[in-house]
């Protein structure tokens, strides 16, 4: 009996040092917490875990507006958060006369804000999302294949075309494309009409794009 019981004690120590060494990690979590939340937001006020688990990235999303005007997008999309969104993107893409000769072109990575205030991440590329673009560009009569329409800006602004998205902000790692048939000129063809879509860029690019363009291919 003896024995079990010292067996027993040493067991119960061991409990005691493990339970005392996770309240010593769980008490960093919580003051490395509570330096950052100051950080961000100016307040000291400690937050227990419960509250930092409850915390979403955007606690007052902006209700679902049929016709947002520019104003109203980019109030919900402070310049903090912009930037914030642009530190989770790769390098800028290089302009082609920039690039080596004969490299494939890199993708365009982004993120995207939406009425709700959630953040989706999106890439170039034909994905899941690019038949949308291609998709509408076929409706509106566009008979050919066309290879921009993999791009993230397209592909975004067929997605609002498509589920009822009459505002969004899309950060980038590139600019959008010019031309004929670029991005520049066909989102607001792919945009519904009514519909905006803020597009961040690469060295300081900003613009705002509306929908219910009349396609270049349209000569009536």
């Amino acid at each position: 009996m003896a024995a079990e019981a010292e067996q027993a004690k040493a067991v119960l120590h061991q409990v005691v040092d493990g339970a005392a060494r996770l309240c010593a990690v769980v008490e960093k979590i919580i003051s490395d917490a509570t330096t950052l939340l100051t950080t961000l937001t100016g307040s000291a006020r400690s937050p227990t875990i419960p509250q930092l688990a409850r915390t979403p990235e955007n606690p007052h999303p902006t209700p679902f507006s049929a016709s947002p005007s520019v104003d109203d997008t980019s109030s919900v999309v402070p310049p903090e958060r912009i930037e914030r969104l642009r530190g989770e993107l790769p390098d800028d893409v290089p302009p082609a006369d920039r690039r080596p000769p004969g490299a494939p072109r890199p993708k365009t990575h982004g993120r995207w804000i939406g009425p709700d205030g959630r953040t989706h991440a999106v890439q170039s590329g034909e994905d899941g999302m690019y038949p949308e673009s291609a998709t509408a560009l076929a409706d509106l009569g566009f008979r050919r294949k066309l290879t921009r329409a993999s791009d993230v800006e397209m592909k975004l602004a067929a997605h609002m075309r498509n589920h009822g998205i009459h505002s969004a902000t899309l950060v980038i790692n590139n600019t959008p494309c010019v031309g004929e048939f670029g991005c520049d000129r066909l989102v607001p063809v792919l945009l519904p009409a009514g519909a905006t879509l803020t597009v961040h860029g690469a060295n300081g690019f900003e613009k705002t794009y509306r929908g219910g363009a009349k396609p270049p291919w349209r000569k009536d």
